[in-house]
């Protein structure tokens, strides 16, 4: 491998790498579909890992409501009745 390659491969990810690639064998009019197909994949990516975000909070949110609930609730049932 050249000096090159090796700096490419420590800046850049894997995808980068294999658009560059296509670029450079290929020409500009495959690398705008790859980076375009690119682009979308990075887009659900993100969005994928804030819903995931989103529904790790949402979990906490409930968890902390369920103590606060078992917190409340009179210690002896039948004094309520």
């Amino acid at each position: 491998m050249t000096v090159v390659t090796e700096f490419f491969k420590k800046k850049l990810g894997l995808m980068q790498i294999l658009l560059l690639g296509i670029l450079l064998r290929h020409g500009a009019k495959h690398f705008n579909f790859f980076a375009t197909t690119y682009v979308f994949f990075m887009h659900c990516f993100f969005l994928k890992q804030e819903m995931l975000f989103r529904r790790t909070c949402k979990l906490v949110e409930f968890e902390n409501a369920t103590k606060s609930l078992e917190k409340a609730k009179p210690k002896n049932q039948e004094a309520v009745s």
